[in-house]
C-alpha cells in the first residue's frame, strides 16, 4: 500500500511538472508574437501567477531612470484582493537587482538579509523573484509573494527562471522593435520627427482642435544663409548648426509641442492650444535664442546663426492641416524677403 501511494505521488508530481512545461511552451509561443512592452509585461505576470500558484500577488517592476527607482509596470492579484496600482521597488526587489540573482525567501521575518520592516507594505511571509535582464543589464524584477511561510520551493524558482529567460528575450525584441519604429519616424541627425510622421501628427492635432474648438499654431522655420555656412565652414559645421537649432527648439517649445525637421534646413512646429499671440511670442523667443547661442564651428563669436519663422493659426488663418502648412510657409518666405531673422504671423 505504501509503495502504491509513493507511485501515485510520483505520478502526480510528474503530471504537475509536465503541465508546467506545457504552460511554458504555450507562453513561449505567445511571447514571440508580441512587440509591445505593456502587453508582454501583463502576459508575464498572469502566466507567472498561474505557473507558480500559491501567491497573493505577482509584480513586474522595471527601472524608471528619471526617478532612479524600480516602478511597477504590471501586476496580478489573487481573486477577491484589490489590485496594486502603484508600487516602487522594496528591499526584496533591490536585493535581486544588486545581486543579479534569483531570490527565494520562505520567512521574511527570520531572514537575516532583510530588516523587520521589509513586509510593512502589506502582509508578506514568502517571496520568490528573478532579475529581468536585457542584454547584459539588469532592468527589473519579476516577483511573487505570499502571506504563508514556506510557500515556495526550489522547483518553483527553477520554473520561474525558465519563464524569465523567455521574458528577457521578448523584452529585448520589444526594445529593438521600438528603436526601429523610432528610427522610422525620427530624423537621424536632429532626433526630431521626419516630415511624413509630422504631417500625420498635425492632421490628428487639427482634428482634435476642431472637435474641442481650440486654437492651434503652426510654425515653419528656416535657417538663414545656411548654404553659405556649409560652403564656408563645411558640411560637418552645417550638421552641428542643425543639431544646435533642434536642441533649442526642444528647450523652447512647450512639452505638448511637436517638432520636425521638415527638409534640409527647414523645420516645422505644432503648438496645440496656442493662439496667434502665444505662437508668435514662442517663435520670437526661439529666434532670439538661436541668434544668441548658435555659431558655426570655428567662427568664435562672429557670424551669428539666425532663423526666419512663419506662423499660422487654426482656425483664424486656415481650417485644414495642409492649408496651415501653406500659410505658415508663405509667411516664412515673407520674413526672409523682409530681411531675415524675424517672425511673420500676418
Amino acid at each position: 500500500a505504501q509503495e502504491l501511494r509513493q507511485a501515485q505521488q510520483s505520478h502526480e508530481a510528474l503530471t504537475y511538472k509536465l503541465a508546467r512545461y506545457q504552460r511554458l511552451h504555450a507562453v513561449a509561443e505567445q511571447l514571440v508574437r508580441l512587440v509591445e512592452l505593456e502587453t508582454i509585461a501583463q502576459l508575464a505576470v498572469e502566466q507567472a501567477f498561474a505557473l507558480i500558484g500559491k501567491s497573493e500577488a505577482c509584480l513586474l517592476l522595471l527601472a524608471d531612470k528619471p526617478r532612479q527607482a524600480l516602478a511597477l509596470r504590471a501586476s496580478k492579484r489573487g481573486e477577491g484582493l484589490s489590485p496594486i496600482q502603484m508600487k516602487l521597488g522594496d528591499q526584496f526587489d533591490h536585493y535581486v537587482v544588486r545581486t543579479q540573482r534569483p531570490l527565494l525567501v520562505n520567512d521574511v521575518r527570520r531572514d537575516f538579509r532583510f530588516t523587520a520592516s521589509a513586509a510593512t507594505d502589506r502582509p508578506i511571509s514568502s517571496v520568490i523573484a528573478c532579475p529581468i535582464t536585457i542584454g547584459e543589464t539588469v532592468e527589473g524584477v519579476l516577483r511573487l509573494d505570499s502571506v504563508r511561510p514556506q510557500a515556495y520551493t526550489q522547483d518553483d524558482l527553477r520554473f520561474l527562471d525558465i519563464l524569465l529567460d523567455l521574458l528577457n528575450t521578448a523584452l529585448a525584441n520589444a526594445r529593438l522593435f521600438a528603436q526601429t519604429q523610432q528610427l522610422a519616424i525620427t530624423d537621424g541627425l536632429t532626433d526630431l520627427y521626419r516630415r511624413q510622421p509630422f504631417l500625420e501628427q498635425l492632421a490628428r492635432e487639427v482634428a482634435r482642435a476642431s472637435r474641442s474648438r481650440e486654437s492651434l499654431a503652426v510654425m515653419m522655420l528656416d535657417i538663414d544663409h545656411f548654404k553659405r555656412y556649409n560652403d564656408t565652414y563645411g558640411h560637418s559645421a552645417g550638421d552641428l548648426i542643425l543639431k544646435a537649432v533642434a536642441s533649442l527648439m526642444r528647450k523652447t517649445i512647450p512639452p505638448d509641442g511637436i517638432c520636425a525637421r521638415y527638409g534640409g534646413e527647414e523645420f516645422a512646429i505644432v503648438l496645440p492650444k496656442a493662439s496667434k499671440a502665444v505662437g508668435t511670442e514662442i517663435a520670437d523667443r526661439l529666434r532670439q535664442s538661436v541668434e544668441a547661442h548658435v555659431r558655426p564651428m570655428g567662427s568664435g563669436q562672429r557670424d551669428a546663426v539666425t532663423v526666419s519663422v512663419g506662423v499660422a493659426t487654426f482656425p483664424e488663418d486656415a481650417q485644414s492641416d495642409l492649408e496651415l502648412i501653406r500659410r505658415s510657409d508663405q509667411r516664412l518666405y515673407h520674413a526672409k524677403r523682409s530681411g531675415r531673422n524675424q517672425v511673420c504671423s500676418t
